[in-house]
């Protein structure tokens, strides 16, 4: 093995020959690196670097931002073979601020204190317990917090409950008074009714329909009367007769004062027949006040 593959291969073995010149360190804080032109090696360490692979890059390139390009000085024609100018970055003071840090943990942790005298594989069998969890979840103070708008709503709940058990007993009461007075009413109606039917039978005589009755048969009557009136006169009884008296005489005649009270009689008959005629005609047409 050749000194230029243990110089790759053990890097901590010393080279036997001098070491290739180190390629520009992007994140240099020393000012004068950035103007140094690289030197030409000798043409023996030319020919042996030219036959060797380019270095891989640094993992602090790998994970840097792309560096703003700058103007450089550029090595022997020979090694540009083997070297690429790179840009090199402004120096940035804050470059430490880019790097990541491991978080810190807290020192605390909020934890109840049964837990903490537990041991890891006590703690592994816990966590199988779903109900041992939940006793341990709900012991948090922010547990306590979370439950503080359900019970607000719960408190809200339970005054509407209240407030409502307060109209119910109200609405009870009224529909009891309501019931009562329904109760009332139907025991008044039923006495109004018997009443109302005890009036109408005691204006039964006064009602339309019997005094029509009592029209017709005043009719009937009143014919009948006149028509017997006639007959007995002209029968030759005069007006004893019609009376129940003894006649008019033995000479069948009847004298001036007896015809002067047939037709008299006569006359008021048939005037009252008339009456009670047009009071029917008018009965039968609905000119009657009060029973159109």
């Amino acid at each position: 093995m050749s000194s230029h593959d243990s110089y790759y291969t053990n890097p901590t073995s010393p080279p036997s020959g001098p070491p290739p010149p180190p390629p520009p360190k992007p994140y240099a804080q020393d000012p004068s690196r950035t103007a140094t032109p690289i030197a030409s090696p000798p043409p023996q360490q030319q020919n042996r670097h030219s036959q060797q692979p380019p270095l891989p890059p640094h993992p602090s390139q790998a994970q840097s931002p792309p560096p703003q390009p700058q103007p450089q000085y550029q090595a022997h024609p020979s090694q540009q073979q083997q070297y690429h100018p790179q840009p090199q970055p402004q120096p940035q003071p804050h470059s430490h601020a880019q790097q990541p840090t491991n978080p810190t943990l807290p020192q605390t942790f909020d934890l109840p204190d049964s837990i903490t005298k537990h041991t890891t594989p006590d703690l592994s069998s816990l966590l199988s317990n779903p109900e041992t969890l939940t006793a341990l979840a709900q012991q948090h103070p922010s547990y306590a917090a979370s439950l503080q708008p359900l019970q607000t709503q719960i408190s809200s709940n339970i005054a509407l409950s209240q407030q409502v058990s307060s109209l119910e007993t109200q609405v009870r009461q009224l529909r009891e008074q309501t019931t009562q007075l329904m109760l009332q009413h139907t025991s008044l109606q039923t006495q109004w009714r018997r009443k109302q039917s005890e009036m109408d039978e005691a204006l039964a005589p006064w009602g339309p329909r019997a005094m029509y009755q009592r029209l017709v048969a005043g009719i009937s009557e009143q014919e009948a009367l006149l028509r017997a009136v006639h007959e007995s006169f002209l029968e030759g009884g005069g007006d004893q007769d019609y009376y129940g008296g003894g006649g008019a005489g033995a000479s069948g005649k009847a004298s001036e004062k007896e015809i002067t009270d047939w037709v008299r009689r006569i006359r008021e008959g048939t005037t009252v027949l008339e009456k009670r005629r047009e009071m029917r005609a008018r009965w039968d047409e609905g000119r009657v006040g009060g029973w159109r």
